[in-house]
């Protein structure tokens, strides 16, 4: 970035009488504390670092003096912010000297507050403080760089006349007062832990002029607060207050000490040695972490192993189970980092499943454990697990066919995550093995790697928790070769396990038959043993048709006791006179003498629209049979009808569903039809048993039309018996 310099002409200057820059002087590496309160819509904090110079002839204007943040500002120009996007507006000031660096001033009037969370009220104008505990506030704002960083903030110490604040900081008994977070990353204040708020504002300016006289005020100055790093385009920043702190808020100040138009370098190739892949290398303006990237195809497959036929050119697609491809490289020191690859999903219309463990039962689409790939770092198999139940369409988003051919119905290419893995100084090899259908062809491997001093070491003993046993690798959180404990009855204390009652769990000794891990596992608690409780037994009731009947009974094993719902008793159904539908069917009303519910019957082959076989018949695909049931009044009923199978049996009734329609032509309603296997319903081999057609239908007073209809499945009822209605 280009500073153009101020260039004074003294003999000018004074000739004219004018100093070399405008405004109050700034001591003590402090902002004026005189200076008038900022508007509510422009960013304030110390927009320049100049000095009002001395008049008369012949004298100099004294040399600016640089602020706290340690630079000479010019001029600041104002951004304007996108509402749409919800950005702020700020200050933008180059340093006059030509260091690159850039000051950008967010004012506190521009932040969000959490929901709950509030202004502290007696905060003079013009500042912010967080009222609780706990509450936090935002803000977004736009760069148009890659850029890192010192965050300040530029405002004042509250409640000075107190002698315990003036030793206050951003720590409060050894713990953080404040998170700041930007980008969702939280910034490491830790350089603050032993600093006073003192240290950074000067001693207290007993006429400040922004508060009542019961609030003493420090002088206004910079505070730093940590390093940060911002991305191109929408950044946020957020304030949380942790534990009280007694700084108020006047500007969020970023000074930019570096600019980047790209947050990677230019990628530079490394060449592979015989036997080796070479590679592209680059490494991030930010954070400082190197990127490597393989051509998938540039690797070797294992004997019998070859890329899928059909799999688009430059693309990676294993060609069946158990086949591998693998990349030795090398590398010029030990490192930790994370492995993803460069891809897309194929057949994305349908395979919108797991990513590394596909659900699946069919054939090679069922994998193990560790999923639909192993993959794996100088012989250590990476963890995938964080990843192992992500589906494909969650990182992929919506399918786009256009990426290689609009006959093709493909993912956007996407960087789906791996694992994390350490690199060897020097040789290094990556393994992929196919486990299951694996649908992600893969053009690149992406290494994203943080160099270190020291050699990394896979503990060759297993480390362990409740579920799982792993490799672990020194001083770092990364682990190998995970898997699930083999847990299996501990032998050595197998005589000390106890069987459950209804009262206490058992328990069983188990280890690990792997890593040898013990854990003590409890068992379910037995069902109680009932029997009729002679006490209450008096006090048991029958079940009518109406209500349910209780019975008390106690455990025989452990005494416990209770009082039992039995299910409602039969309805005492009594026959109607028999009435004809307008198909000239009879049609037989009911009703409970009981509780006088009603329903009707008729014989299950007096319907029409299709040809009946003897004293039953079957539907044949894509027919329809109509039945015209009288109700004894309007209400909600369960239709039952008699049918048995011959064939087919044990098919679920959803795989050639039926269809039960009320109604004609487009008046006709949809009504759910009971589904399960044939058994489940109760449906007999040879003769009719009725059941469950439909759980609730809605009738009329009178006749009713009821259509039953057999789609193209191809497995068929044979009916017979009766057509039933019931009152629910």
């Amino acid at each position: 970035m280009k500073r153009t310099k101020i260039l004074t002409v003294l003999g000018v200057l004074l000739a004219m009488g004018i100093t070399a820059c405008g405004g109050n002087t700034n001591s003590g590496g402090k902002e004026g504390s005189k200076s008038s309160t900022p508007s509510s819509s422009i960013p304030s904090g110390g927009s320049s670092g100049g000095s009002s110079g001395g008049s008369g002839s012949g004298s100099l204007p004294p040399a600016p003096k640089k602020d706290a943040t340690g630079h000479i500002w010019g001029e600041g120009s104002e951004v304007k912010g996108d509402a749409e996007a919800g950005t702020a507006d700020y200050l933008k000031a180059l340093c006059t000297e030509d260091d690159n660096a850039v000051k950008v001033t967010v004012n506190q009037s521009q932040v969000v507050y959490a929901t709950g969370s509030s202004r502290k009220d007696g905060t003079p104008e013009g500042y912010t403080k967080l009222s609780k505990d706990g509450q936090s506030m935002s803000f977004k704002f736009s760069y148009d760089k890659y850029a890192k960083g010192k965050l300040y903030f530029f405002g004042r110490m509250d409640g000075w006349s107190t002698a315990g604040n003036q030793s206050a900081g951003f720590y409060k008994s050894g713990n953080p007062s404040i998170e700041v977070k930007v980008n969702n990353k939280v910034l490491d204040i830790s350089a603050q832990k032993d600093k006073t708020y003192k240290d950074y504002f000067g001693e207290h300016d007993n006429e400040t002029g922004l508060s009542s006289p019961s609030d003493h005020l420090s002088d206004e100055g910079y505070a730093p607060v940590a390093e940060f790093v911002l991305n191109k385009g929408v950044n946020e920043v957020s304030y949380k207050r942790v534990q009280t702190q007694n700084m108020i808020i006047k500007d969020f100040v970023f000074v930019i000490e570096q600019e980047f138009e790209s947050e990677w370098t230019e990628p530079q190739t490394v060449a592979g040695e015989t036997g080796y892949v070479g590679y592209k290398k680059s490494t991030n303006n930010l954070t400082g972490e190197v990127k490597l990237e393989i051509k998938a195809l540039d690797g070797t497959f294992a004997e019998g192993s070859s890329n899928k036929s059909g799999t688009e050119e430059g693309y990676l697609k294993l060609n069946t189970t158990n086949n591998n491809i693998s990349w030795k490289f090398k590398y010029d020191s030990a490192a930790i980092g994370s492995l993803s690859q460069l891809g897309f999903m194929d057949s994305y219309s349908s395979n919108h499943d797991v990513l590394y463990s596909w659900t699946s039962t069919s054939g090679t689409h069922n994998p193990t454990e560790e999923g639909n790939l192993r993959v794996e770092i100088n012989g250590n198999k990476i963890d995938k697990s964080a990843y192992m139940d992500i589906r494909c369409e969650d990182l992929t988003k919506d399918g786009d066919a256009t990426v290689f051919a609009e006959s093709k119905n493909y993912s956007p290419l996407t960087v789906l995550p791996l694992g994390n893995l350490v690199l060897k100084n020097g040789d290094n090899e990556l393994k992929f093995t196919r486990l299951g259908s694996y649908n992600y062809p893969t053009s690149t491997l992406i290494l994203i790697v943080k160099n270190a001093a020291a050699e990394y070491t896979v503990e060759t003993a297993l480390s362990s928790n409740n579920d799982i046993h792993y490799n672990a690798v020194t001083g770092t959180d990364v682990i190998f070769n995970r898997e699930n404990h083999k847990w299996a009855s501990d032998t050595d204390l197998a005589s000390t396990d106890t069987e459950s009652t209804c009262t206490v769990q058992g328990i069983v000794h188990e280890k690990c038959s792997v890593c040898q891990k013990t854990r003590e596992r409890k068992l379910d608690l037995l069902p109680h043993t009932w029997v009729s409780d002679p006490d209450l037994a008096a006090t048991d009731t029958e079940s009518t048709c109406s209500a349910h009947g209780v019975v008390h009974v106690k455990c025989s094993e452990c005494g416990a006791k209770d009082a039992q719902e039995l299910p409602f008793g039969a309805h005492a159904w009594v026959d109607g006179t028999p009435a004809n539908n307008s198909d000239g069917f009879a049609v037989t009303p009911f009703e409970c003498s009981a509780c006088h519910k009603v329903g009707a019957k008729m014989a299950v082959d007096s319907f029409t629209g299709n040809t009946k076989t003897g004293s039953t018949y079957k539907h044949d695909n894509n027919t329809t049979v109509t039945y015209k049931m009288i109700a004894p009044k309007a209400g909600n009923y369960q239709l039952k009808i008699g049918a048995f199978v011959a064939n087919n049996r044990g098919k679920d009734l959803s795989v050639a569903p039926y269809t039960v329609k009320l109604g004609v032509g487009d008046a006709a309603v949809d009504v759910p039809v009971s589904s399960g296997t044939y058994e489940e319903l109760g449906i007999g081999t040879s003769s009719a048993a009725q059941f469950v057609l439909c759980p609730t239908i809605t009738l009329a007073a009178g006749e009713n039309v009821i259509s039953l209809s057999q789609g193209s499945g191809g497995f068929r009822l044979t009916f017979g018996g009766l057509v039933e209605i019931y009152e629910i």
